[in-house]
């Protein structure tokens, strides 16, 4: 009788363990009261490449992202409000967004020893209904393409990436 219970007691210890060793956990890259009107805001970002930055972010009970897009040479386009970013699902499904505001590219010289470059940024923000964030935090993203204007931007998610997007995706919503 002792044995089952020293059995017992050792399966569910070790279920206790493997469940909170396994449990996700979300990390932010900030989580914030306002100080004034109360509000809760947190935000994480995931990095698609050298050149694509994705930030989801909350505040309360609304969700918006930002995005951060670095290209080669001087572009003198601006990302224009209701221009659109879209999400590529595995299933075949895609979800797509329009920029909130308009957005002026900011171009810079890059030297190194030998040769000097241009390039370009782009910051925008989009906002998400709660019922098109459960899509980024149920589905994995496979690509992703942004409309600068009459320029098309895409990338192709590498699975660790997907899964990390879709894990940031999950921890906003909590």
């Amino acid at each position: 009788m002792k044995t089952k219970i020293v059995k017992i007691t050792l399966i569910l210890g070790l279920i206790i363990f493997f469940t909170t060793a396994y449990a996700q956990k979300c990390k932010y890259d900030y989580e914030k009261n306002d100080e004034f009107t109360g509000a809760k805001s947190k935000g994480n970002t995931t990095k698609l490449s050298n050149a694509w930055l994705i930030g989801l972010n909350k505040v309360d009970d609304t969700y918006n992202l930002g995005v951060f897009i670095r290209l080669d040479g001087e572009k003198n386009l601006y990302l224009e409000q209701g221009d659109s970013i879209m999400f590529k699902f595995s299933n075949g499904n895609f979800v797509t967004f329009y920029a909130k505001v308009r957005s002026a590219p900011e171009s810079q010289v890059i030297t190194s020893l030998t040769a000097a470059a241009i390039i370009t940024t782009y910051r925008a923000v989009y906002d998400i209904p709660v019922d098109k964030m459960n899509l980024l935090k149920n589905n994995a993203v496979t690509h992703i393409r942004m409309n600068i204007g009459n320029l098309v931007y895409q990338e192709e998610l590498k699975e660790k990436t997907t899964k990390i997007f879709q894990q940031n995706a999950d921890c906003i919503m909590k």
